[in-house]
């Protein structure tokens, strides 16, 4: 059987200007910060307007204890008050799931994460990988088909997470090293796929050297202490649009 295509002739008028929106995926890292260290962060050029998916992630947060303010273009996250386990379907939010999972140690009951049986066919198996760094750092936790549950923990001990070269496992754990030292994130270059300021977060979470396998890291933040988080006008560009830029204040501290 023969097939005829007719194309016509036509014109079309070019769109000079076209705004990207920053990544909501990319922002749950700070958001979490404060969920993890107490304090205030506040993300810009972001909103609930977003039609990225994501950004429900603050919806996650504020059923754990956290308090969020949403503005026009920004996005406040604090937590003044103790952190709750939940039990939550991320089936639409499933790129958010380690970061929930980075976050979920510190609430004082267990977390149970649903619907995210995709998540084992991205970069890697992210919830078999996430359920083995979460044991390497003594964080009791029990895999399911489609997620998995994390009990709290008092303490980790140091150990040294495998990447997976999957930048979101990179992302989400080095926020563990806000609050406990010892936390070596292996291939932190596997996030350049993201943004090269993400490997200068990666340096923020992990403290000094505890990043290894980039020397260029050594000359941002030499040194933070341990046990103190002070974001001041930290600015991160979104790799979607170089155009804007999230603005990132938080003031912050820890046992």
């Amino acid at each position: 059987m023969d097939i005829h295509v007719s194309l016509f002739s036509s014109s079309y008028s070019p769109i000079t200007s076209y705004p990207i929106e920053s990544d909501a995926s990319a922002a749950s890292y700070f958001f979490a910060a404060p969920a993890i260290c107490g304090g205030t962060v506040k993300v810009e050029n972001i909103s609930r307007k977003s039609v990225q998916g994501d950004v429900a992630f603050v919806d996650v947060l504020k059923q754990m204890g956290c308090t969020v303010e949403e503005n026009d273009n920004s996005i406040l996250v604090t937590r003044n008050s103790s952190l709750h386990g939940v039990d939550v379907d991320m089936r639409d939010i499933p790129d958010t799931a380690q970061t929930l999972a980075a976050v979920a140690p510190f609430a004082d009951s267990p977390t149970r994460i649903r619907g995210i049986a995709s998540a084992r066919v991205k970069e890697t198996d992210r919830v078999h990988a996430t359920c083995v760094e979460l044991d390497r750092l003594g964080v009791r936790v029990e895999e399911h088909e489609d997620g998995m549950t994390i009990h709290p923990v008092e303490k980790m001990r140091p150990a040294v997470i495998q990447t997976y070269n999957d930048h979101r496992m990179a992302m989400a754990f080095s926020l563990i090293g806000l609050r406990f030292d010892g936390v070596t994130i292996e291939n932190p270059s596997c996030v350049s796929k993201h943004s090269r300021t993400s490997l200068k977060f990666l340096k923020i979470c992990a403290h000094r050297d505890r990043v290894t396998g980039n020397n260029e890291l050594s000359t941002w933040f030499d040194r933070i202490p341990t046990g103190s988080l002070a974001f001041t006008q930290y600015s991160h560009r979104c790799p979607q649009s170089p155009r804007t830029a999230w603005r990132l204040f938080a003031f912050s501290h820890f046992p």
